[in-house]
């Protein structure tokens, strides 16, 4: 009896690595929305970025999504202390604009029906999709032990926490990295968020809800309230309808220049002096936080500023920046910037 043939061995193939068919940035550095940008794995748009507005209801100890809420602000959910929270809902409720009412819940919770509601728009796409998550300034670590403690393995596995300094800062050679500083500026609606790289590669970071536009907002139309009732004699709080009309103009505002104000009986106008005053001193305070940073991260200098202003404008920031540190603050659009950073992870 013939022994059978033995048969011809077949190579192995080797393992592919496990690429990810899509992309998924959530960019959580916003007040009231969260950004879900979809990509390919090449950076290419698949879909235009899809503006989620967190509403929560509270059930117990847990929050719900619920259409008929509230939106909730973001920041809200990255609180890590009772004490910045405490702050950050005294500047919110004195927004004439926002009734909105700031839950005082725990971050798990807020996280919980924040994934859920992220998740909606991930689960139809493929099973291999990369999730990187944007988390503000300060707050990288916050964001991770809160997702750690919420999604999957699978998921932790695919997710990736990013802090902000990651997606905005300006790629530095390596030969130069130990003689580069880098400082982001972040002015948000409620908080103006700062970010210091120093020289050594360490974050150090501040968040000031009062240094929020909301509350140089408050601000301005207490100064610019003095000056119309010396000047015109008229009373802004006694009249809802022109104090309305003066925020909304000090709100739009983008360079310094005369501010013409029409109401039905007479015209007002704030001087330009008056304007460079009111907005130079609420720079100075950001000054004043901005050299306490650099102390406290013992750097020398800083080299380079990038400026995000996301909810309005701050017309005199920029150039005091420059005079005050010594370099230009080059602005940040991100939108533009996801695309760019697809091809870096």
């Amino acid at each position: 009896q013939e022994e059978p043939a033995e048969l011809p061995e077949v190579a192995e193939a080797p393992l592919e690595e496990s690429k990810p068919e899509a992309l998924i940035f959530v960019d959580l550095t916003g007040t009231f929305q969260v950004l879900v940008h979809p990509l390919q794995p090449d950076g290419t748009i698949v879909d235009q970025p899809i503006e989620l507005t967190p509403r929560f209801e509270q059930q117990g100890e847990e929050l719900e999504l619920s259409d008929m809420a509230a939106r909730s602000p973001v920041p809200l959910l990255l609180c890590p202390s009772d004490a910045y929270r405490s702050e950050l809902t005294e500047i919110h409720s004195n927004s004439p604009d926002l009734d909105t009412p700031i839950c005082q819940m725990p971050v798990e919770a807020g996280w919980k029906a924040l994934i859920a509601q992220v998740g909606l728009h991930i689960v139809h796409r493929s099973e291999q999709t990369q999730l990187t998550v944007f988390a503000p300034v300060g707050r990288q670590k916050l964001v991770e032990q809160t997702l750690n403690s919420i999604l999957s393995e699978d998921w932790q596995a695919q997710t990736k926490v990013c802090s902000q300094l990651e997606m905005t800062a300006p790629q530095i050679p390596p030969e130069d990295q130990s003689s580069q500083t880098h400082l982001l500026i972040d002015v948000g609606l409620f908080e103006t968020r700062l970010l210091l790289r120093g020289d050594d590669g360490k974050e150090h970071a501040a968040n000031h809800p009062k240094l929020g536009l909301n509350a140089l907002y408050n601000e301005l139309m207490s100064k610019a309230a003095i000056t119309l009732e010396a000047t015109y004699g008229l009373e802004l709080h006694d009249d809802p309808i022109a104090e309305e009309i003066v925020r909304e103009e000090l709100a739009d505002m983008k360079t310094l220049s005369p501010l013409s104000i029409k109401l039905e009986d007479v015209e007002l106008e704030l001087e330009t002096a008056d304007l460079t005053d009111y907005w130079h001193d609420l720079s100075s305070r950001l000054l004043e936080a901005i050299h306490q940073l650099v102390t406290e991260a013992k750097a020398e200098n800083v080299d380079s500023v990038q400026l995000i202003e996301r909810d309005g404008a701050w017309p005199t920031l920029a150039d005091q920046i420059e005079d005050q540190l010594g370099c230009k603050a080059q602005p940040v659009e991100l939108e533009a910037l996801i695309s760019t950073f697809a091809h870096r992870v």
